[in-house]
């Protein structure tokens, strides 16, 4: 279990970016000369698989409750969208970029409310800066929030490339472009399930007294949006060990015909989701050293 990370990496959801109409950038601010609003249309639609082995996701994981997205040329946000409810449709944003092509960013967060941000982590709204928004970090979470998700998608955008025009109230005059954009939404959480079987059916049966995650192995905290290894080293592990087993103890009297047949197994406890460590090797049974 040391390689919890690398084994179990946070699955994905399937998103496409193209072009039309709804939540404008807050126009309150003046346009320079040379800005023109533009038109991106978001399709999001969750993936099939909650990791990226073979484990399918719960209602609970693969649920779009809320959506937002940023969107910055540079450090200067040209986009703001916020969705709050779980409606499936496209997510639908104007931009506001100068003449040609420029380099956009696009931050997407899903289900915010399912993290218990920091102290120090200001709430999402459409003043956040690009630093506010690298910087999310969340201390546990909530269950009935859904699973927390993000992306980070990067394109080239020319403005020449255009459908037509908006005629939608509010949006008259703004430039549907001509594209498309694929993006994928990820968790920010690993995955950790445990099970148990006797390898001989004869063989009494097993009581497991107690499993946990040593406090080493934790984090205090977890940032939403991926960092440098550096960063990540830098957080504190919990100051206690982290219960796995609920309730105290479970007796064993599965065995197994196939070592690889986790239906053979019985369940240990609930599974958990744990932040992200630097430690660890690329194969769940291999030692990497550190114990």
């Amino acid at each position: 279990m040391q390689n919890i990370n690398n084994i179990i990496k946070t699955a994905a959801l399937a998103i496409i970016a193209a072009v039309l109409a709804t939540g404008c950038i807050n126009e309150k601010y003046s346009m320079q000369r040379n800005l023109q609003s533009v038109m991106i249309q978001l399709d999001v639609s969750p993936g099939s698989e909650m990791t990226k082995i073979t484990e399918a996701p719960t209602d609970q994981e693969q649920a779009i409750n809320t959506r937002r997205v940023y969107a910055f040329n540079g450090n200067r946000m040209c986009g703001y969208y916020h969705l709050t409810n779980t409606y499936t449709g496209p997510v639908i944003m104007d931009l506001e970029l100068p003449d040609g092509t420029s380099v956009v960013d696009f931050y997407l967060i899903a289900n915010e409310a399912a993290m218990h941000l920091t102290d120090d982590t200001p709430a999402l709204n459409e003043n956040t800066t690009l630093e506010q928004l690298r910087n999310i970090r969340f201390t546990s979470l909530n269950s009935s929030g859904g699973m927390p998700m993000y992306c980070i998608q990067t394109e080239s955008i020319d403005v020449s490339k255009v459908a037509g025009a908006n005629t939608a109230d509010g949006h008259k005059g703004h430039i549907v472009l001509d594209h498309h954009v694929k993006a994928e939404l990820s968790r920010p959480v690993a995955k950790l399930a445990v099970y148990a079987a006797k390898a001989d059916a004869n063989a009494p049966d097993i009581r497991i007294k107690d499993v946990k995650m040593l406090a080493k192995g934790t984090r205090q905290y977890n940032y939403l949006l991926e960092q440098d290894p550096a960063l990540l080293e830098a957080i504190p592990s919990r100051l206690n060990d982290r219960d796995l087993l609920v309730p105290e103890s479970l007796m064993v009297t599965s065995s197994y015909t196939d070592r690889n047949d986790v239906s053979q197994y019985d369940p240990v406890g609930t599974p958990v989701y744990l932040s992200e460590v630097t430690e660890g090797s690329s194969g769940w049974d291999v030692n990497a050293g550190d114990e």
